[in-house]
């Protein structure tokens, strides 16, 4: 005849491994729900952002098309498109 002790030891190694794998489960389950908002908020994010790309494009080809008839807005243009001066380092660089 088996032990008492080792039975009951066994028993409730049994019902705890079951009560974490239900734990576990319902842990696993919520989660994915929440990455899956995640997700659906990203991407909400990238169309709104995709939008603003889109309005920046075309105020970006409206100023063009303003240009060729601006002397003025010409020169504005010309002075973002060339790069600015290197910057200088504040102190020599050691070796």
């Amino acid at each position: 005849m088996k032990s008492n002790l080792l039975r009951i030891f066994f028993e409730w190694a049994l019902i705890t491994s079951v009560l974490m794998s239900v734990g576990f489960f319902v842990w696993f389950f919520i989660e994915s729900h929440s990455a899956r908002g995640y997700e659906t908020q990203i991407a909400n994010a990238q169309a709104h952002l995709q939008g603003d790309r889109n309005f920046l494009m075309s105020i970006g080809n409206d100023v063009q098309v303003y240009a060729k008839t601006n002397v003025d807005m010409q020169r504005f243009l010309a002075a973002l498109s060339q790069p600015g001066p290197a910057p200088v380092p504040t102190r020599p660089a050691t070796k």
